[in-house]
């Protein structure tokens, strides 16, 4: 009964009926939720019987939780108000409770797998400690990091004490065992830094390793700037190479150092006139190595006149030359051959990348025994910078002599559609004839117009 709803009583007797109204003032009516846990449990305080208000809705009520077994452990999944977990519960879209409710947990059940396993121990014998390992039946161990001991080298795990049985990682593991550490006694080998000024502070070098007595030694990793370094050379103390092949007995220090040139990634590292020619013959493959110089180079050609221009005309030198402020001299360039298109001649003939700090000096002669009319751009750097290229910083010293027309000719360059910034030539030119009408003109000995041909930019050069 709800509210204060009467209740009428008719009583008869004897022909005489008596009427009794009685009024009921009792509260809200109430309804029992029983959540059934199928074994599982609540929070300590939180019954599994409660009461709610007629019209009032369930929220706040904790997850349960339901005990492992030896054979599977279990996960909450909701609650059911059917035995059969096919309509679930939702607090957020349930209707108030109107009457008495049961709601039934739900819980995913899975199976715990009780494989045997064994402990794996390793002992060191003196070196860094290394952690066990738990390895199920039939499964591999891992193979730990190498433990280190000063004055020794590590020489592999062992399944016996006195280091003969060579532990196999890649059998099974079917029982506990411990695995003991063979050590090898060591040569320490440091290595010098004995690398350019120029790129010594660049370098990696690793201060030390240590070799198994007697045996050879792995070429150590060098880096410049993140990349490994080739074509390092290593020597004794007293100057003489190293022999990589030869069995190293006693402690040593090697000197680390470039005889003509390192790679690096695409970079050229050159020391010599050979590092600077393995450089320029890589490059005419057709791929643009960045080149960094270490020390001034003076080249042996310079009576052959025979240095071949980097870049041509189609396929420009693109990559990065750093002269580091350092000199490249006794350039020398006879060209007296009529090019089948317009040549670039110079340290570079065409350049579309760019080149700074750099020094040059030489001669090139520009010759036609033909009568015909040549077609050259002629520099000390380049003989054609193209538009995006750039030459920075750079001075030139070559003398430039034309006996012929038709030729573009400048200290720095020859014809110049790209950037030219603080460079100066110094030295003169000389030129049998020139273009009447100032399209083309003589080399002159202006300490700073270097370029004096189809000058397209007035950068200060």
């Amino acid at each position: 009964m709800k509210g204060n709803a009467p209740l009428s009583t008719m009583i008869r007797g004897g022909g005489l009926f008596l009427l009794m109204l009685l009024s009921c003032n009792s509260g809200p009516e109430s309804h029992t939720v029983t959540f059934s846990l199928d074994g599982g449990y609540f929070p300590e305080g939180y019954e599994t019987t409660i009461t709610v208000t007629d019209g009032n809705t369930l929220d706040g009520i904790p997850e349960p939780k339901k005990d492992s077994t030896y054979s599977y452990r279990y996960t909450f999944e909701g609650w059911y108000t059917d035995e059969s977990f096919t309509d679930e519960y939702e607090y957020d879209t349930a209707l108030p409770v109107t009457g008495d409710l049961t709601l039934y947990a739900k819980w995913n059940r899975y199976a715990i797998s009780h494989t045997k396993r064994y402990t794996i121990s390793f002992q060191t014998g003196g070196g860094t400690a290394v952690a066990s390992q738990s390895v199920a039946s039939g499964s591999l161990a891992v193979v730990p990091d190498e433990p280190e001991m000063e004055g020794y080298i590590f020489d592999g795990w062992y399944s016996d004490a006195n280091t003969l049985m060579l532990y196999d990682f890649e059998a099974p593991v079917t029982s506990s065992i411990t695995l003991y550490a063979k050590w090898a006694e060591a040569c320490d080998v440091t290595f010098s830094n004995q690398m350019p000024d120029d790129i010594k502070h660049l370098v990696t070098i690793p201060d030390k390793v240590y070799v198994k007595k007697s045996d050879t030694m792995a070429f150590p990793a060098i880096t410049i700037e993140g990349n490994t370094l080739s074509n390092i050379k290593l020597s004794y103390e007293n100057g003489a190479e190293f022999d990589p092949n030869a069995p190293i007995s006693e402690d040593l220090t090697l000197k680390v150092t470039i005889d003509s040139y390192a790679i690096a990634g695409d970079t050229y590292y050159v020391l010599t006139e050979a590092g600077l020619n393995e450089w320029a013959t890589a490059t005419a493959r057709g791929i643009s190595y960045d080149c960094v110089l270490l020390e001034d180079i003076t080249l042996t050609n310079k009576d052959a006149g025979n240095w071949k221009s980097i870049g041509s005309y189609g396929s420009p030198y693109d990559g990065t030359f750093d002269g580091n402020g350092h000199r490249i001299g006794s350039l020398n360039i006879k060209e007296a051959m009529s090019p089948s298109n317009w040549e670039g001649l110079g340290f570079f003939g065409y350049l579309d990348g760019t080149v700074r700090d750099l020094h040059v000096d030489g001669v090139i002669e520009i010759t036609d025994n033909t009568g015909n009319k040549m077609s050259y751009s002629v520099g000390g750097i380049a003989g054609t910078v193209e538009d995006s290229a750039a030459i920075i910083g750079c001075s030139s010293e070559i003398k430039i002599s034309m006996k012929a027309e038709t030729v573009c000719a400048g200290g720095t360059a020859g014809e110049n559609e790209g950037s030219i910034i603080d460079c100066y030539y110094i030295g003169n030119g000389t030129s049998s004839s020139f273009e009447k009408d100032g399209s083309y003109a003589h080399i002159g000995d202006d300490y700073w117009r270097s370029s004096l041909c189809r000058f397209r930019r007035h950068n200060r050069n």
